[in-house]
């Protein structure tokens, strides 16, 4: 392949599909760098017709999307940090047909960022839901944290809705240095609250310490299997249920939900 995709990139960012074609013609993008290009293509331009024309040079005959998604993903305070570009503000521009003010050239990436995505869930529970009403909170702060949430004190969190409930992102001029700032952070984080049980709100910042202290993960020896090897009491069991089972676990829930709405359940 001679023209990779940061080449093709760049091509795109000139607005000239064009040149595209040509290089599709003479072979020299193959079926997985043009499908690359033409997922990117709408958020690099903006530009919907050529969307479609991009889309129309992939060869679909072997190749299929799994996934488009079209947008900034949850991870992208990560990105912003260490290029400190602002991604949001950037899409805005080129939905409103502004040139970008930065070529691939001029983006430099400083330092390391790590992000703890915070869920109302309890690790010791296989990550079980754990919805209810905050009644304290205090949020991390201080240099190289970022926060981002939309609880306070006095709120709710829905069991309606994805249980992610806080994000946390740390900047350091190391790995390592991000690894100690977050942990700072997290150790700042309080969040208490009562579930409609009379339980205690459960969430996913003990199970982020635990990992961000593994000697395994500050070294960077890590895989795929790590949960699995060093913390297996997080490990998600996943029982493949009988018919029967999933019968008695559908009406179950069923009748929950029924009881729940004759009893005027809120959580608002």
């Amino acid at each position: 392949m001679n023209a990779d995709v940061n080449g093709a990139l760049n091509i795109l960012s000139k607005s000239k599909v064009v040149s595209l074609e040509r290089l599709y013609n003479r072979g020299e993008l193959d079926t997985p760098v043009r499908i690359r290009i033409a997922c990117l293509s709408n958020f690099l331009n903006g530009d919907t017709k050529k969307s479609t024309r991009l889309l129309e040079l992939c060869d679909f005959s072997r190749e299929r999307f799994r996934e488009i998604n079209p947008r900034v993903q949850v991870e992208h305070g990560v990105t912003e940090a260490v290029t400190g570009i602002d991604l949001v503000k950037t899409q805005i521009k080129i939905a409103a047909n502004e040139p970008l003010d930065f070529t691939q050239k001029d983006i430099k990436i400083t330092g390391h960022a790590i992000e703890c995505r915070i869920n109302a869930e309890d690790p010791d529970q296989h990550f079980m839901p754990s919805p209810g009403r905050i009644y304290f909170m205090h949020e991390p702060s201080g240099p190289r944290v970022r926060f981002e949430s939309a609880i306070t004190a006095g709120l709710a969190i829905e069991p309606y809705y994805d249980s992610l409930i806080a994000k946390v992102i740390t900047h350091g001029r190391t790995r390592g240095d991000a690894i100690l700032i977050m942990l700072r952070a997290l150790n700042e984080f309080i969040i208490e609250g009562e579930t409609e049980g009379g339980d205690t709100v459960k969430t996913t910042i003990p199970l982020h310490k635990k990992i961000l202290e593994d000697s395994y993960f500050r070294t960077g020896n890590i895989d795929t299997q790590f949960i699995k090897k060093r913390l297996p009491v997080y490990e998600t069991i996943k029982k493949k249920l009988t018919l029967k089972e999933k019968m008695q676990l559908t009406q179950t829930l069923g009748e929950n939900l029924t009881k729940a709405i004759d009893e005027g359940l809120d959580y608002t």
